[in-house]
This record gives C-alpha cells, structure tokens and sequence, in this order.
C-alpha cells in the first residue's frame, strides 16, 4: 500500500504521522482552482531576553541553540477567497499585538479577521512580549524596552511574510484527514517526576492530529520556503521527495518513525558530527518488511 507523510495543521511541523495515500483519493475534490503560497521568517530574538513560561526562571535568555520560525500558509479558492494561517514559535500571541497583526493585515490584504488564525506553538523557549507576562519576571527597564522592540519588529515581520506567501501561490490540490499521536500527556492528572515510574497515564487525552497535505501540479509537497532550497550541515540522507519538500529541518521531536513516498523508513536520531549536535531523519531498516 502506497503511503505519503503529511503536515500538522496545528504546528506547521512535520509529525510522523501515517496514512494511506489510497484514503486521501476521494478527498477534497473540491480544491480544484485552489491556490496556496507559503512563506516564513526567522523571529530569534537578537538580544538577551526573558523567556516565556516557567515562572522559577531567575535569568534571561543566554545562548541560541535552535531557531524561532513565524511561518505561513495562505490559501485562495476557486472562488478568490482566501485564508490566512499563521504559526510562530512563541508560548502565544496577547491580544493587543493579535489585534495589531489582524488590523495591519486587514489594511494590507483586506482580510478579515474571520479570514486569519494566528497559532503559536506554545513553547517556553520564546521571549516574553509587550503587554504580557509583566508581573512574573523581575523586568526592568531595558528589558521593557528590548521586549517593546522585538514586538513591534515581529507584528511587521509577520505581516511581510503573509505578502510573502500571497506572492507565492500556485496551483496546489488539498487534502484533509485526522492522524493519530500518542506521545501526549495530561499534566493535570499525572505528576512530571514520576512519569518514568508509571505503567499508564491517567486521565483524558486527545490523540487527534487534524492535517493537511498541500501538494503542486508537480505532486511535490509544499515547502516552507521554496526560495532557499537549502541542505544544511550534512548531507541530509531523507529521500529526496523529502529535500524537495523542504521538510528535512521541520521534524518535531517525537520518538517514532516516517515511511517515505518510495517505503524508505526513517527515524528522527541526534548525533554528534564535526563537534556538533545534529538532529536529522537517518535511515533504517523497514520494521514491517516481511523480508
């Protein structure tokens, strides 16, 4: 049975997540004309910051070890309407710099807020924003000035790569379905330090992952930055199906395996090389070959 790799509506991160290429046949027929573009800008802060989440942090930021990524995917159909997605690598979004971002958006592009979702991945390595967080983090006042000038550079940041990915579009098809995760936990019902000790964890837990695959006239999948079709560090041994679609550096990281277009099977390994840590797909033997 053929299979295909998809993304993650709700993070813009490639999860190995699997699914039948034959169930996503009779899908979306209806995105015939549609339309999509994509687009993405690094949002590493440049300065030292307080970062978000954690309330026990006694410092601001130190180092860098990964980058922040603000991403978009706009889509347009048959019919010229058109939608806005927008994620970032931030703990979220407060409202006054949402309002700013839609206010500036519907300006530009004449969208309405109806037409844009601003999703953040909630992660607690990103800074702290303007009008957020104040009373958690002993902020002075050069940090209050360092916080006002990352907002207010991330809100135009956000706005030029949406022009980006309207710039951007072509002809795509579109499909839709729901993956199956099960590496979350339900931190309300089970204790962080003693997870290594359980045998099951308690509580509810929602293991849907709803995903879309946005594919060109060419049956290649989107990449996130068609611009800069880069191979970073060493050569990424993902098939290159994979390295067309710009997904080799978008993996999250989940302790599982993805199966390529062509049955090739990979897993998400970190590794040391030339003195540095490096996280990429390796390739290994197909558990599920009856060979």
């Amino acid at each position: 049975m053929k299979r295909t790799i998809i993304i993650s509506i709700l993070s813009f991160f490639l999860i190995p997540t699997f699914f039948s290429a034959d169930a996503f046949d009779d899908l979306n027929r209806s995105t015939e004309g549609w339309k999509a573009g994509v687009a993405r800008v690094v949002i590493t802060p440049e300065h030292s910051m307080w970062l978000a989440g954690y309330a026990a942090r006694n410092r601001s930021s130190e180092g860098i070890l990964h980058d922040l990524w603000a991403k978009v995917l706009v889509i347009e159909d048959a019919r010229g309407e058109r939608a806005v997605l927008v994620t970032t690598d931030l703990l979220g979004l407060p409202k006054n710099l949402s309002d700013r971002i839609r206010n500036q958006l519907e300006a530009k592009f004449e969208l309405s807020r109806a037409q844009i979702i601003l999703n953040s991945s909630h992660t607690h390595s990103g800074p702290v924003l303007k009008d957020a967080m104040y009373d958690i983090y002993p902020l002075g006042p050069h940090q209050l000035k360092i916080i006002g000038q990352y907002s207010d550079k991330l809100a135009g940041q956000i706005v030029a790569i949406v022009g980006e990915a309207f710039q951007s579009m072509e002809p795509v098809k579109i499909y839709a379905q729901n993956g199956v995760t099960r590496f979350q936990v339900n931190r309300r019902n089970n204790d962080e330090s003693t997870l290594s000790r359980q045998t099951e964890l308690k509580g509810p837990n929602d293991h849907a992952v709803p995903v879309i695959k946005v594919v060109n006239e060419a049956g290649d999948l989107f990449r996130f930055d068609p611009r800069e079709p880069k191979i970073e560090i060493v050569d990424r041994i993902t098939s290159e199906p994979l390295k067309k679609s710009g997904m080799f550096d978008q993996f999250s990281y989940v302790n599982s395996i993805a199966i390529g277009p062509y049955g090739n099977v990979y897993t998400l390994a970190r590794f040391e090389h030339n003195g540095k840590i490096i996280e990429d797909l390796v390739k290994i033997p197909n558990p599920f070959s009856k060979k």
